[in-house]
């Protein structure tokens, strides 16, 4: 088994984190939604919570079951990459559905948090898928009965 790289338990530390923070955020729009009536920003929270929160937090995790197979490199690209993503995706949705800008103002900054969030995602598909290939171990051979 490869030692565990020294970056990688902070790197899913500071996934959890972010996840939370987004919690926080998103709660936050969620609870100016429901006192001022206004539900015009919810595909914004719901970005800030599935993309933000949710996702965040389940990289940390895949982060701290497969520590060893990640390179620190390719897992730092993989995390800022996701969290610039989010951070300026659920900024530019807020600006959008609160009528601060226009679409075709943000449009830019939509674009760049999208591919940024979903760079981030390829990035950690490669990772999970190379990490199981890695893992995978060749069954053992049957023993026949009164083999021992």
């Amino acid at each position: 088994m490869k030692q565990v790289q020294p970056r990688i338990p902070l790197i899913a530390r500071w996934h959890v984190l972010f996840g939370l923070a987004f919690a926080v955020f998103g709660m936050a729009v969620g609870i100016y939604m429901a006192i001022s009536q206004n539900h015009v920003p919810h595909p914004a929270h719901a970005h800030i919570m599935l993309l933000g929160f949710v996702v965040s937090v389940i990289y940390g995790v895949i982060y701290r079951l497969w520590p060893a197979e990640a390179p620190a490199m390719l897992a730092t690209v993989q995390t800022v990459l996701h969290q610039i993503g989010a951070t300026v995706l659920s900024i530019g949705l807020l600006l959008l559905f609160g009528g601060a800008a226009s679409e075709a103002q943000l449009e830019p900054l939509l674009a760049t948090g999208s591919f940024s969030a979903i760079a981030g995602a390829i990035i950690m598909l490669y990772q999970v898928v190379r990490a199981g290939q890695a893992q995978r171990v060749a069954a053992p051979d049957m023993l026949t009965p009164g083999q021992a």
